[in-house]
């Protein structure tokens, strides 16, 4: 794996965010460990490119404990489903039948809880991996000089 910014996908908020990449090819499970945030605005996931498509599962976006699982095509953000686990570390977990995306979400990594479910790109080879973001217009409201 590289670590990359990965595609452009015309979402400022994910653009330049740091991201952790590395190509899939057919069905994988993909799962990541994250301590909650302290400070809304604040998120990390698992991304999934496909071409110049985005499909992102999210914890922390808008509020601590948020979950979100949505993709982008054409520079617009489509919202597959939200939801909220409180837990001071969440595990999420991303698996790829075909072109079947399942997402789970875990307090603990032994209870799952299947969070939603997306028909997303063709199959193809993907670019997967790990994102951290952060709303900078949250912090820094007025423009900089």
């Amino acid at each position: 794996m590289e670590i990359s910014p990965g595609p452009e996908v015309g979402l400022a908020w994910l653009a330049n965010a740091p991201c952790l990449v590395g190509r899939a090819v057919g069905d994988f499970v993909f799962e990541t460990h994250i301590i909650a945030a302290s400070q809304p605005q604040r998120a990390g996931g698992i991304a999934v490119w496909e071409g110049e498509k985005l499909l992102r599962f999210a914890s922390g976006v808008d509020h601590i404990g948020q979950l979100s699982l949505g993709w982008n095509q054409d520079k617009e953000f489509h919202l597959v489903g939200a939801g909220y686990l409180p837990a001071a570390a969440l595990r999420l977990c991303l698996v790829r039948q075909g072109s079947r995306y399942t997402a789970l979400a875990s307090p603990d990594g032994h209870t799952w809880h299947t969070f939603a479910q997306v028909e997303f790109g063709s199959g193809a080879p993907v670019e997967v991996g790990l994102f951290a973001e952060c709303n900078y217009e949250y912090f820094f409201p007025q423009p900089f000089p």
